[in-house]
């Protein structure tokens, strides 16, 4: 559709004529049932996720409607049967929001009451975030000015294509990935609780769990969070006990194995999102209960209570930046990662206390950028009165 104002004038008379009060039957929304808000100064908030409507993503375009109060539906596009499809947005039976592989939106949606939206205006822009699932930005309306999808206690967040194996756009068939968060636990309240997303892996990846490597999670993203109660007065109320502080605890939230300390009794929620190389996002979700036992005292880092259990190493090849997390109970003394070319000179150390990740950019000790290619790490952790070192090989490839 041209975004010229005397076309979206001529297309809008035309449209007048169809009620969007009587919405068809869609598929499922998949916008979280408590993170499902936008606001527009002159016409208040918009949900994105309402009783008998709910806006649909898909891999290449958006379908369902979104309501507000003040303006009514808003519809996402004329298209309404999944799969694979591109709004030419030329004529009033084509419009609609298109998503590009990078999460950008584009193209218009359409309320009787509000007119046309602009996904992609001039000055502004939406995008669903390919790291946190959230639409960011602004859309414009021409009638009703701007539309904002992230401010202070509040956003749309995107929780996983629909489960239907649908071909993206121009990259044939893709499966979902299958996350799988682990096991729900018990632990005791001070003890740090670890969260094993390992067993996650690409929905073209037919190996059980019980054989999985490593490898099976390379293409992935990864993201924790706490799961949502509801929202109150703008503020998430979150699935954890009251009077709970646990949010500073948090380690390795973007990683497959993450951890966390919960500090008051009751149970504590998590989802993981899993998120493939398609774009495509799936989650799940585990439950940690934590117990008060008047005889156990938390141990500070360092202490005798460290037990080592495995160095992860991911993504591995990597693009930008490799996280080593340390796996076990406890936090060690020390970690030490050591870098060395394949001709053995060593190119880059990095080493902290008191903590159990490290992160490497791929660059030199002196910040040169390193070539692409293969690189022998050594990994020494030490605590619990002992040390252990591990060797592996990382790959840039950028």
């Amino acid at each position: 559709m041209s975004r010229r104002h005397s076309q979206c004038r001529i297309c809008a008379l035309a449209l007048l004529t169809i009620s969007l009060a009587s919405c068809c039957v869609v598929a499922q929304t998949n916008i979280d049932p408590v993170e499902k808000w936008a606001w527009g100064t002159n016409i208040g908030w918009i949900n994105f996720a309402p009783e008998h409507g709910g806006v649909v993503v898909y891999r290449d375009h958006l379908e369902g409607y979104a309501w507000g109060e003040n303006v009514g539906w808003i519809r996402m596009g004329t298209h309404e049967d999944g799969g694979a499809h591109e709004y030419e947005n030329t004529a009033p039976d084509n419009y609609g929001v298109n998503r590009a592989p990078d999460g950008t939106l584009s193209g218009y949606a359409w309320g009787t009451n509000v007119g046309w939206i602009n996904f992609a205006p001039e000055h502004g822009g939406v995008r669903i975030e390919p790291s946190t699932h959230r639409f960011v930005g602004y859309a414009w309306g021409e009638n009703v000015g701007w539309i904002r999808f992230t401010g202070d206690n509040y956003s749309v967040l995107f929780t996983g294509f629909p489960p239907q194996g649908q071909p993206g756009s121009g990259s044939g068939s893709n499966l979902a990935p299958k996350p799988n968060a682990g096991p729900d636990q018990v632990v005791k309240v001070g003890q740090r609780a670890v969260l094993d997303g390992s067993r996650s892996h690409d929905g073209e990846d037919p190996a059980p769990a019980s054989i999985r490597t490593a490898a099976s999670t390379d293409g992935l993203s990864f993201r924790w969070a706490f799961a949502i109660r509801y929202m109150a007065a703008g503020v998430p109320v979150y699935a954890i006990p009251e009077g709970s502080d646990c949010f500073d605890t948090c380690e390795g939230f973007d990683s497959p194995i993450a951890s966390f300390i919960p500090d008051v009794e009751g149970e504590y929620t998590l989802n993981l999102y899993v998120t493939d190389a398609e774009g495509e996002c799936m989650s799940d979700q585990v439950l940690v209960i934590a117990v008060f036992d008047p005889s156990f005292v938390p141990e500070p880092p360092g202490s005798a209570e460290f037990r080592f259990e495995r160095i992860v190493c991911r993504p591995n090849p990597f693009s930008s930046e490799i996280v080593f997390d340390v796996v076990g109970e406890g936090t060690p003394d020390s970690l030490s990662v050591m870098i060395f070319a394949l001709s053995g000179q060593l190119v880059w150390h990095g080493s902290a206390d008191g903590r159990s990740r490290l992160i490497w950019s791929g660059t030199a000790s002196s910040g040169a950028r390193l070539p692409n290619g293969g690189y022998i790490c050594v990994l020494t952790v030490a605590g619990g009165g002992e040390v252990r070192s591990e060797k592996t090989i990382v790959f840039i490839r950028r």
